[in-house]
């Protein structure tokens, strides 16, 4: 969204106060320019407040283009949706190895004659399940979690129109995350 010259955009991580004269100024540099010097990188610095401004005035644009709008909200669930089933299949595939971790644990254990050549077999059966079930816990949590912040497209909506009392609750810092976060591109 917000560009320097030709070079990737600046991203919120390299926000970055200035303190002139007791008053404190953000704007963001380039992480290159951070990392390696300002030679490294001809593009300047660029106030926070500007940036932050462009950025919410592209939400407000979205807010007001019902079309752009349906489809912001439909790419977002879309991405929501795909890591819910991405745990899913997660979950159901480890249900199925804890499945066969008991059934083999269980013919161990019924079987005295195995003796200590299962014993090593035994213990690595535990530890396997012990870690299938963390992560099917930590699986679990993850899911009710997205369940719990899932939107109605209704309150989506209104978000969108009511923008301005929205953005006035979150504060500056609050108001420059957002903004960081909603301009910084995928993979940046």
């Amino acid at each position: 969204m917000a560009r320097m010259g030709d070079h990737p955009p600046s991203v919120p991580g390299a926000e970055k106060p200035s303190h002139k004269r007791g008053r404190q100024y953000r704007y963001y540099t380039r992480v290159r320019a951070i990392k390696s010097g300002r030679a490294a990188c001809p593009s300047a610095s660029l106030p926070a407040a500007e940036i932050e401004r462009v950025v919410v005035e592209q939400i407000r644009c979205i807010g007001r283009d019902p079309a752009l709008l349906a489809g912001v909200l439909a790419a977002a669930r879309s991405g929501i949706e795909a890591e819910v089933s991405a745990l899913r299949a997660e979950r159901g595939d480890l249900m199925r190895e804890l499945a066969r971790h008991h059934t083999e644990l269980h013919k161990l254990a019924a079987n005295p004659a195995a003796g200590n050549a299962a014993t090593g077999r035994l213990a690595d059966l535990h530890e396997w399940i012990q870690r299938d079930e963390q992560r099917g816990t930590e699986i679990e949590a993850k899911l009710a979690t997205l369940e719990r912040e899932r939107v109605s497209d209704a309150d989506e909506r209104a978000a969108f129109a009511d923008f301005q009392n929205v953005w006035g609750q979150l504060g500056p810092a609050g108001a420059g995350a957002a903004a960081g976060a909603a301009g910084r591109p995928r993979g940046v």
